[in-house]
């Protein structure tokens, strides 16, 4: 569900960005499209539009493009009838059939074969559009610019942690001074979300010390996004949980955490989990807050890599969770809760 879910968002997403823009430039060619036919969104003509469209605004990210960023109660209307549609046409899709000779069903096609999967498929839904009314709250002053944002291949490699990396990242939002906020959905429970997915311990990062939290997912896409667009300054690399109540964690610049979090901010002790320090160094000598975290996490991913390479492969959980869904139950190195 989680790739369903990602495809429909990044979808939508770029649709609010195309009408948005085209509505600043006083244009009306997808509106035309729409109104010409039920199922204008779904050609060729109307989808080339919106990447033109969005093309354009990638270009300038730093620009402004008002309703692109769903707050108002008209704007957050307009944007549930945009992920209703498209959420029902990539539904559609899933019952295509790929191949002339032999016919087979698209890899990971999200098809109900019973009463609880269709159960499922709408609870899929409600996730979705609650997140719309969930992100209305938060990242102030930030639009959204990049969608499922691949790296590192056609040839173009990426290199990180001295190894070459492709990936995708789902979306960068970036506001008015070129500040960019990474963002990795993640379509599971909200219980627990952030203990899991913020950057820091309990009690905030220690002094001085190299950076290798839990979880480093975001914090790769972060380093990728800021060698990729220079002219980005990565201040927020986060977790965006799109399933339940949902939940926003991750590593924030301390500097803008109110705007990150914007109405929903978090208690004071949690915000010592999720807050960078602009004067942490991480163990970076002349470098502090997130460009630090950056660097730090970074070299600590290659130092393990290397292990890995050397044939150092053991185990090493750093803590129960980690051992919860491995299949080796026998494991001497397993630790249990």
């Amino acid at each position: 569900m989680g790739t369903f879910a990602h495809r429909v968002l990044e979808v939508t997403h770029r649709d609010l960005l195309a009408r948005a823009l085209e509505r600043q430039m006083g244009a009306h060619v997808l509106e035309d499209l729409r109104a010409a036919s039920p199922d204008a969104t779904q050609s060729d003509e109307y989808r080339a539009r919106v990447e033109e469209l969005v093309s354009l605004a990638q270009g300038a990210p730093a620009e402004r493009v008002p309703g692109s960023a769903p707050r108002s109660p008209e704007e957050l209307e307009r944007a549930r009838a945009v992920l209703e549609e498209e959420f029902d046409a990539h539904l559609s899709h899933q019952y295509q059939l790929m191949g002339r000779k032999r016919p087979r069903p698209l890899p990971q096609a999200l098809v109900a074969h019973s009463a609880q999967q269709a159960g499922q498929l709408r609870g899929l839904r409600r996730d979705l559009a609650s997140l719309l009314d969930y992100e209305a709250g938060l990242l102030e002053g930030f639009e959204p610019r990049l969608f499922e944002w691949g790296f590192g291949r056609g040839g173009t490699e990426v290199e990180y942690a001295g190894v070459r990396l492709t990936g995708t990242i789902d979306r960068v939002d970036v506001d008015a001074h070129g500040q960019a906020v990474v963002i990795d959905y993640k379509h599971k429970s909200d219980v627990g979300f952030a203990r899991e997915y913020d950057v820091f311990p309990k009690g905030g990062p220690a002094p001085g010390a190299p950076a290798l939290p839990r979880r480093v997912q975001s914090l790769i896409y972060g380093q990728v996004v800021r060698r990729a667009f220079p002219g980005l300054t990565v201040r927020a690399a986060v977790y965006l949980c799109t399933k339940g109540g949902h939940a926003l964690a991750g590593a924030v610049d301390e500097n803008i955490a109110d705007n990150v979090f914007g109405g929903r901010a978090p208690s004071a002790s949690r915000l010592e989990r999720v807050c960078v320090p602009r004067a942490e160094g991480f163990g970076r000598a002349g470098e502090g807050g997130m460009e630090a975290l950056l660097d730090s996490c970074e070299e600590a991913v290659a130092a393990a890599i290397s292990r890995m390479l050397a044939g150092d492969i053991e185990a090493a959980p750093v803590d129960a969770d980690a051992c919860l869904f491995c299949p080796v139950l026998n494991c001497e190195r397993r630790l249990g809760k």
